[in-house]
């Protein structure tokens, strides 16, 4: 009696387990047809066809992607071959392969819904000898019992010659994590190198450690292309040789790409941030280039209409007032909520000094009226110039600044000195412009035409 019940006891768990096995499949089933299920309103890629056996302890899924007809058209015009343009569109498809492992212990190895291996498959004959018969793109991943995926993505690294012409780059690696409802998501990767050019080196390009990485959350359900959350990409160097006729070589060192989206109290703050560390242009070296966008107090459910309205317009045709009708209200909105557009900086150090500049516009406050009338009779915005704050910051080396001037120009900087509406220190000369309230001040001073025109003295 007791080995039949210990017998029972260990019988247990060995049925149980393939029956949970089943179940759990089951559900990462319905995790992935619930996410599969955010590109029915894509308009750049659909599901032209997904097949799925299902097993007790794992299954396999062919998914099957087309990208939507109307954005291969784009893709088409913008090749202003008329020809083609006129040819029939025949689908593009490419297909995803996954062996899905069920939980609770995916092949014994880990705990949790799932874990699967994706492969992409393109029967091409270029892919196939560029990538060696390898998969182009695999995918290892993890789903626990949240929903929660980690994923891996890879691409192998390549080499290859064709017809004169050579490519090489490392192997791509990316990791990305997303939750059940796929709304966030962090991600880290890059890959070492790419190299392209002709056998003889008459043209090359070459760039070294790329790095892109981000953590990003969608701001509204229904909208899918507004994420909040900073993003990353960097570039150790890139060097490129006779890419174009009568091109310079051009090296760049250690460019930094960042932006941040932040929300608060409904209202979004939008900065970019682009800078490399040093430059040369054939020659000549340059350093500290930078360019850093701010647009701040943007409505967030107006610009995520906005946002919306602008993925549907058909840019193909000319645009007529029904296509435009539908992005007044929202640009409406943001205008009347206080916007700013701010550039923070622009600059960069030359052999002769460092040029800079900065610009400020703003709409305190502002009353619109009827957008949709104004853009008939743009008169009627006129009243928008007595709440328009705006201003600009210059500074630039003398030296660099008389060498693009003509002659005659150049007879005009003495007065703008002396006037006090370009100041000059140790041959880095700068001026400040404002505009409030309907009057231009420079460096402080009322705006004198004649000054700037070089026909009077200081006042």
């Amino acid at each position: 009696m007791k080995k039949t019940a210990i017998a029972l006891v260990l019988a247990v768990p060995i049925i149980a387990y393939p029956a949970a096995s089943w179940v759990i499949g089951g559900q990462a089933d319905a995790l992935l047809v619930e996410q599969y299920a955010q590109l029915d309103d894509n308009e750049i890629i659909k599901i032209a066809e997904r097949k799925m056996q299902r097993g007790i302890f794992s299954s396999e899924e062919v998914v099957t992607f087309e990208f939507q007809p109307q954005f291969i058209e784009q893709l088409r015009a913008l090749s202003n071959n008329d020809e083609e343009v006129q040819a029939p569109i025949e689908p593009v498809r490419f297909s995803f392969r996954t062996r899905i492992n069920h939980g609770p212990l995916p092949e014994f190895s880990s705990v949790g819904l799932a874990t699967a291996h994706t492969e992409l498959e393109l029967n091409h004959p270029l892919v196939t000898t560029l990538y060696a018969g390898k998969s182009p793109l695999t995918s290892d991943t993890t789903i626990d019992f949240s929903g929660k995926t980690h994923e891996r993505i890879r691409s192998p690294a390549v080499s290859s010659v064709v017809d004169g012409s050579t490519s090489s780059w490392g192997e791509f690696v990316l990791d990305v994590t997303y939750d059940r409802s796929m709304t966030e998501w962090t991600y880290q990767g890059g890959l070492p190198y790419i190299k392209l050019g002709t056998e003889d080196g008459s043209q090359s390009l070459e760039m070294k450690d790329l790095a892109l990485e981000g953590q990003q959350s969608r701001l509204f359900a229904d909208n899918p292309y507004m994420f909040t959350g900073p993003v990353k990409f960097t570039l150790q160097s890139m060097e490129t040789t006779g890419m174009c006729e009568d091109q310079l070589p051009v090296r760049l060192n250690n460019m930094l790409i960042q932006s941040n989206v932040t929300e608060k109290e409904g209202f979004i703050d939008i900065l970019a941030d682009y800078s490399i560390e040093s430059m040369q242009l054939g020659e000549q070296d340059y350093h500290a280039a930078r360019f850093a966008l701010a647009l701040r107090h943007l409505e967030a459910k107006a610009l995520a209409e906005l946002n919306l309205v602008v993925q549907s317009v058909d840019t193909e045709g000319e645009l007529d007032m029904e296509q435009i009708k539908p992005l007044l209200r929202p640009l409406q909105v943001l205008l009347e909520n206080s916007p700013e557009i701010v550039i923070e900086h622009m600059g960069v150090t030359t052999p002769e000094g460092e040029i800079k500049a900065s610009a400020m516009i703003k709409l305190p406050n502002a009353n619109v009226g009827n957008l949709e009338a104004a853009v008939e009779n743009p008169l009627m915005l006129m009243g928008l110039a007595a709440v328009l704050e705006a201003s600009t910051q210059l500074a630039v080396p003398q030296a660099l600044l008389m060498a693009s001037l003509s002659e005659e120009q150049a007879e005009m900087l003495p007065p703008l000195i002396q006037s006090g509406y370009v100041l000059d220190k140790n041959g880095q000369l700068s001026t400040s412009i404002s505009y409030a309230q309907g009057e231009v001040r420079v460096n402080g001073r009322p705006l004198d035409p004649s000054v700037m025109q070089g026909k009077s003295d200081a006042n």
